[in-house]
């Protein structure tokens, strides 16, 4: 898909393609042309939202990562809605280097991080999605899921009529689930994926690959397959004892630290961290005065 491309999903509903084949730091958005038009996750990059400026009533976030939000201040004029659970942080970038970073040096850097890269502005949220909330965009209805995990606000968008699921980021890409900040949480993104492997939509629309149109169960069971092998990775790391740092330097889940190394390594060992977790839970790991080691 070429950056811009808006491919026709149903009648109303198309795909609004990202810069960077909307890999991070863009997003794909959706857009909804109805008697209203909305915009679900305006994050493409400024080159691709302009000419849609003007155009749109509503704004919806699925979540506040800038990634998803570095476009909401292109539509001033638009009603911004935000999940509920981001009430106190949604487009305020202090409030939101305390979510995503530690505090001090390291919520610096994700400050910088999120406006220069990801080219993050401040904005104002107009209004809070709750859980199970109904939003109507002219004869077009949409349901809020809230399936926190990746963020404590995440949520995906399911449309009954049309039987499409914009899947957010439970993206279906071949990297896997991302649960990288403090407040992310493996066993509330396993629990969410569990409420949507009983949906088989005819279209999903995810934030960070192309549509898919067949085989949504396969696919969210590959993803959810992804947590298996990282655990399996770490298992066979700490047969002999490993601290958490020397776990950070082996890169069990990013491979490498391509960029913004502070808040990699942060996000690889928080990922590190909720799988060991979930290890000693399990009795396969342990504890030491070190760090952790196999049972």
């Amino acid at each position: 898909m070429k950056p811009g491309q808006i491919l026709p999903v149903t009648e109303t509903v198309s795909l609004v393609a990202g810069m960077n084949q909307g890999a991070f730091p863009r997003c794909h958005a959706v857009l909804i042309q109805d008697r209203e038009t909305a915009l679900i996750d305006p994050g493409c990059g400024k080159e691709v939202l302009e000419p849609l400026a003007g155009r749109v009533d509503l704004v919806i976030n699925t979540h506040t990562h800038p990634d998803h939000t570095s476009g909401n201040y292109l539509f001033r004029e638009s009603e911004v809605l935000v999940p509920a659970q981001a009430r106190d942080s949604a487009g305020d970038i202090q409030a939101l280097s305390r979510r995503f970073a530690r505090p001090g040096r390291l919520a610096g850097l994700w400050r910088n991080f999120a406006r220069q890269l990801i080219g993050f502005h401040e904005y104002r949220a107009t209004g809070f999605l709750q859980p199970d909330q109904e939003i109507q965009v002219g004869r077009t209805r949409l349901r809020v899921m809230h399936l926190p995990g990746h963020t404590v606000d995440h949520c995906c968008l399911y449309l009954p009529g049309p039987d499409l699921l914009i899947s957010a980021d439970v993206d279906l890409t071949s990297f896997g689930p991302w649960y990288g900040h403090t407040e992310s949480d493996l066993g509330l993104f396993r629990a969410s994926l569990a409420r949507l492997a009983g949906l088989k939509p005819k279209a999903v629309l995810s934030a960070h690959r192309e549509p898919l149109f067949q085989g949504f169960p396969e696919a969210l069971r590959a993803f959810a397959a992804v947590w298996d092998r990282r655990s399996d990775l770490i298992l066979g790391l700490i047969k002999k004892e490993q601290t958490l740092a020397q776990l950070v330097d082996q890169a069990p889940i990013y491979r490498r630290f391509p960029y913004a190394e502070p808040l990699m390594r942060f996000w690889e060992g928080r990922m590190i961290e909720e799988h060991l977790k979930e290890l000693v839970k399990r009795g396969l790991a342990r504890p030491t005065e070190r760090g952790f080691a196999a049972a």
